[in-house]
């Protein structure tokens, strides 16, 4: 027979847990689970977390009537 499927909120939980100051053993014991699970979702949500991809902000177009009105827009953004 094999081992009881663990639910996400459960998993979810545990990392919240670990998030919040708690150590792994803690973590685990609060929750009736092993260390090795808790590292290995932790480690599989960190790697989830990377992979997603972030925003970038689009730049902004600005029609500049000379070149002179650029540089000042530029130099006062700073």
């Amino acid at each position: 027979m094999g081992h009881p499927r663990i639910s996400e909120e459960v998993k979810d939980k545990a990392i919240e847990l670990v998030r919040k100051g708690y150590s792994v053993r803690e973590a685990g014991k609060m929750l009736g689970i092993s260390e090795t699970s808790v590292y290995r979702w932790i480690r599989k949500k960190e790697k989830e977390e990377a992979v997603r991809p972030k925003e970038k902000p689009q730049p902004v177009k600005k029609n500049f009537r000379t070149r002179y009105d650029q540089s000042r827009y530029y130099i006062s953004r700073y």
